[in-house]
């Protein structure tokens, strides 16, 4: 039943997804597992890293308009390339939209399924998940930073006592590491993303570029050398403190004064060097696509 599909052509639309779950599957025709796990999961997080009106990514009944299709440059080989037509059509703010279609088992003679359950299971998700930096990278590292710089800072002032749950010293090392992992994530967020507008998964917008551009090399240098040497005066202090004692062993609660000291300066100084490095990263890939 192609009329459906037909009609959404001609009134303008782009790409016109089938939706096997509005239209009916028949008994067998589709495994359990993929029926209400599998499909149903995969197209929800589809939809949620990009937006789209689709709700069966799986469905290879598709009708499309040529021209819009090939400017997409689709490259991915087997059944992969069915997800880079939905997600570059929506990356590309195609006009979308799905029709209702039916599915019936298979009136052929028997045959090994084409679908492999969990190994193209995972291949869907490993793509969906590459070409969303925003869902990759970004949402987690800024979780994490802001968790970790909200922590570590709580720590550092003095113990946090939660319940009958003593958090000290010793917890402020694992939330100043959630600080490293999300401002690494952060920065893998805006180099992927340029990547993929290098390579042409991604359109390149004007507000795009200006978010990218905002992280030049001298906005990044200035952030660095600044939180480097604040950890320089931090480091400095803690010295002087040892130095106090006549560089002996540190012991008891001074020793956990220390640590609050001397984990935030080490901080301060990996993070403002992560920055610089990365700012200087982004700048050479920037020339590369202003190249291009």
């Amino acid at each position: 039943n192609l009329m459906p599909f037909v009609e959404k052509l001609r009134e303008g639309y782009e790409l016109v997804m089938g939706n096997r779950f509005k239209g009916g599957i028949a008994k067998g025709a589709m495994p359990p597992l993929h029926r209400y796990l599998g499909n149903p999961m995969l197209s929800f997080i589809g939809k949620m890293f990009y937006k789209a009106n689709f709700n069966d990514f799986y469905c290879g009944l598709r009708g499309f308009q040529k021209e819009a299709i090939v400017q997409l440059q689709l490259q991915s080989p087997g059944m992969v390339f069915a997800h880079e037509m939905a997600v570059k059509s929506c990356l590309s703010k195609l006009k979308t939209t799905e029709v209702p279609t039916t599915l019936s088992p298979d009136g052929r003679v028997q045959h090994p399924p084409h679908l492999r359950t969990f190994s193209d299971g995972w291949m869907t998700l490993k793509f969906l998940l590459i070409h969303s930096p925003n869902w990759l990278f970004m949402y987690p590292g800024i979780f994490l930073l802001l968790i970790g710089i909200l922590l570590s800072a709580r720590l550092s002032i003095g113990e946090l006592q939660v319940g009958t749950i003593l958090f000290s010293a010793n917890t402020l090392l694992y939330t100043t590491a959630l600080i490293f992992i999300g401002l690494q994530l952060l920065f893998f967020s805006i180099e992927s993303k340029l990547m993929s507008i290098n390579i042409g998964i991604h359109p390149k917008t004007e507000s795009t570029m200006k978010s990218i551009n905002f992280l030049s090399i001298e906005r990044g240098s200035i952030i660095g050398l600044i939180l480097i040497l604040a950890g320089i005066v931090a480091s400095i202090y803690a010295v002087n403190f040892w130095d106090s004692i006549g560089f002996g062993p540190i012991n008891g609660y001074e020793y956990e004064n220390v640590l609050r000291i001397t984990i935030p300066a080490m901080a301060g100084i990996v993070c403002g060097t992560q920055i610089i490095f990365n700012s200087f990263y982004l700048s050479s890939v920037m020339t590369f696509s202003n190249r291009k």
